[in-house]
C-alpha cells in the first residue's frame, strides 16, 4: 500500500480488563485492540509502535480524551498533535446541566398541572352553582368563598405557567448550547461553507459555555455542576490548537501542489471544503441538518467545477 499520513483515535475499554484500543477514522480500521496490565504511558508507545509495524503509515495526530498518558504518548512519545475528542467534552456539560435542569423542568410542570386542576375544579363548582340558581343561603356563602378564591388560583395559575415556561425554554437553550459546542467546532461554517478562523471559533466556544455558566448561576446549580462545566472548558485551547492544526496542514498540502494560486484558493476553499461538509452530512443525524448540509456541499462542489472557472483547464 501507499505511505500514508494517519490519525488515530484511541481509547481504553475493560472488558473484563484493561483493553488499550486505536482505531483509524478515515477507513474504521482497527489497529490497535490489546489487553494490557497498565494503561500509562510506555505501556501505550509500546503497544502502538508494535501494532504500526505492519504499516506503512505515519502518524501525524492522536484523538483522545484528556487522560494524562494518552497525551503524554501523542505529544511526548510520538511527536505529534494532539486532538482532543469532542464527545467527553459534551458529555461533561451535559452532566453538569441536563438531569438537574430536567428535574427543575419537571418539578414545574407538576406545580403547573396542580395548579390548574385545583383552577379548573373552582372554576366548575362555579358554574356549577350559576347553573343551579337559585341557592340556599349556606350554599351561597359557599359562592363567595369560591369567587374569593377565583383570581387568587387565577394569578397562581399565570404564575405556574410562567415558571414552567422558564424552565422549558431554559431547558431548550441549554440543549442548544451543548450541541452548538460541535457545530461551531469546525475549520468550515456550516451555514455558509466559509473558512472559518480558529478566533472565530473560539467565539463561538466561549459564547456556548457562557450560555451554560450563566443557566448554571440562574438555576444555583451543585458545585458539582460548576467542575464539571470548568472541566470542558479547560478543553477549549486544546480545540483550537486542532483548528489551527487543520489549516496548518492545509497549508502545508496547498504548497505541495505546485499550481497557481487561482487554482490552490479553489481547491481550499470549494474542494476541501465541499468534500469536508459532505463528510460532516455523513455523521449528521438530524435529517433536515443533513440534506442542507450535503446540498450546500452539493452547490460548492458545482462552483468548484465550473467551465469557466480555475479548474476549467
Amino acid at each position: 500500500m501507499p505511505h500514508l499520513e494517519i490519525t488515530l483515535c484511541e481509547d481504553e475499554t475493560f472488558p473484563p480488563q484493561i483493553c488499550l484500543v486505536a482505531i483509524e477514522p478515515v477507513s474504521n480500521f482497527l489497529t490497535l485492540e490489546e489487553y494490557a496490565a497498565k494503561r500509562d504511558a510506555p505501556t501505550w508507545n509500546a503497544a502502538v509502535a508494535e501494532a504500526l509495524l505492519p504499516f506503512s503509515v505515519t502518524v501525524i495526530q492522536c484523538c483522545s480524551d484528556q487522560a494524562a498518558a494518552l497525551i503524554a504518548h501523542a505529544e511526548t512519545h510520538m511527536g505529534v498533535h494532539y486532538s482532543p475528542d469532542l464527545f467527553h467534552v459534551q458529555q461533561e456539560a451535559c452532566r453538569a446541566t441536563s438531569l438537574s435542569l430536567n428535574r427543575q423542568t419537571e418539578k414545574a410542570e407538576k406545580a403547573f398541572k396542580d395548579v390548574e386542576a385545583s383552577h379548573q375544579e373552582n372554576a366548575k363548582k362555579l358554574q356549577d352553582f350559576n347553573e343551579n340558581w337559585p341557592c340556599s343561603l349556606k350554599q351561597l356563602d359557599l359562592q363567595k368563598e369560591l369567587s374569593s378564591h377565583a383570581p387568587v388560583l387565577e394569578e397562581a395559575l399565570s404564575n405556574a405557567r410562567k415558571e414552567f415556561e422558564t424552565t422549558q425554554a431554559r431547558q431548550r437553550r441549554a440543549r442548544e448550547a451543548r450541541l452548538g459546542i460541535g457545530k461551531v467546532y469546525h475549520p468550515f461554517d456550516l451555514k455558509t461553507g466559509a473558512p472559518k478562523e480558529a478566533s472565530e471559533a473560539q467565539a463561538g466556544l466561549n459564547s456556548h459555555f457562557d450560555t451554560l455558566d450563566q443557566i448554571a448561576a440562574e438555576t444555583h446549580l451543585k458545585p458539582s455542576s460548576f467542575a464539571r462545566l470548568s472541566k470542558a472548558k479547560r478543553v477549549r485551547p486544546s480545540m483550537i490548537e486542532t483548528l489551527v492544526f487543520f489549516w496548518t496542514l492545509i497549508a502545508a498540502r496547498a504548497a505541495a501542489l505546485s499550481f497557481s494560486p487561482e487554482i490552490v484558493k479553489v481547491w481550499q476553499n470549494q474542494l476541501v471544503a465541499g468534500y469536508y461538509l459532505a463528510s460532516v452530512a455523513q455523521r449528521c443525524s438530524d435529517l433536515k441538518e443533513r440534506e442542507q448540509l450535503r446540498d450546500l456541499s452539493n452547490a460548492i462542489l458545482e462552483q468548484a467545477k465550473a467551465r469557466d472557472g480555475p479548474l476549467s483547464a
